[in-house]
C-alpha cells in the first residue's frame, strides 16, 4: 500500500510540473510571437523608408541633370526671393537682399555687397540705429551711431576694417553737429560695449 501511494503520489507532482512548464512555455512563445510582430512591422517600415529616399534622390539627379532648378522653401520664402540662392557646388550661399525684421541685408555670392549698410531697432524702424559703409566684408570709413530718437551721438570711424577713431556727436537747436574726439581707452570701451551689435552678421568685421 505505501509503495502505490508513492507511485501515485509521484504521478501527481510530475503531472503539475509538467502543466506549470507548459504554462510559463506558452507564455514565452505568446511574447516571442509578438516581439516577431514588432520586428516585422520595422522592416517594412525601414524597407518603405528606403524607398522614398531612393525614389528622392533619384529624383534630384534627374533634376540636376536636366538643368532643372530645384525650389527650396526657407523661413516660408521660395529660396532666390529672400536672398538665398543654390550655388554651384549645390549648397545654398547668401545672395541678393535678405530682410529680417526691420534690417535688409545685402550680399553678394556669399559676402557682403561693398557700399552703405544701415540698421534699425526693431521698436523704431523708421530711424536708423547704425549707419556706415563696408568693404570686402569690413567696416570702412565712417559709422554713424544714433539714439532711439534719430538722434546722431557717436561717429566711429574704421580703415580697413580696424577702429581708428570715436568721436561724440553733440548736436545743437540749429541742428549743426560738433565732434570730440574720445581718448583710446574710452573708444575701446565704446567698441567694446557695441562688438556683438553685428552678431548675426557673421561675414561682416571689425575689431579695435
Amino acid at each position: 500500500m505505501k509503495t502505490l501511494f508513492a507511485v501515485v503520489t509521484a504521478a501527481a507532482l510530475l503531472a503539475s510540473m509538467s502543466g506549470c512548464y507548459k504554462s510559463d512555455w506558452d507564455n514565452e512563445k505568446k511574447r516571442a510571437d509578438s516581439l516577431q510582430a514588432e520586428l516585422d512591422t520595422a522592416k517594412a517600415e525601414l524597407s518603405k523608408a528606403n524607398a522614398q529616399v531612393q525614389t528622392a534622390t533619384d529624383t534630384m539627379t534627374r533634376l540636376r541633370n536636366s538643368g532643372t532648378s530645384l525650389v527650396t522653401i526657407i523661413d516660408g520664402k521660395q529660396a532666390g526671393q529672400d536672398g538665398i540662392v543654390l550655388g554651384p557646388a549645390n549648397y545654398f550661399i547668401k545672395h541678393g537682399q535678405r530682410v529680417r525684421g526691420a534690417n535688409a541685408i545685402s550680399y553678394t555670392n556669399g559676402a557682403l555687397t561693398d557700399g552703405p549698410i544701415v540698421l534699425r531697432r526693431e521698436k523704431s524702424p523708421d530711424k536708423p540705429y547704425i549707419q556706415g559703409n563696408v568693404r570686402n566684408n569690413r567696416a570702412e570709413g565712417e559709422w554713424m551711431w544714433y539714439d532711439s530718437t534719430g538722434k546722431l551721438v557717436h561717429k566711429q570711424t574704421f580703415a580697413g576694417g580696424k577702429q581708428v577713431s570715436v568721436e561724440a556727436a553733440t548736436v545743437a537747436s540749429d541742428g549743426k553737429v560738433t565732434f570730440k574726439k574720445l581718448d583710446k581707452a574710452a573708444a575701446d570701451r565704446f567698441f567694446d560695449a557695441r562688438k556683438d551689435v553685428f552678431i548675426n552678421i557673421p561675414e561682416f568685421h571689425w575689431e579695435r
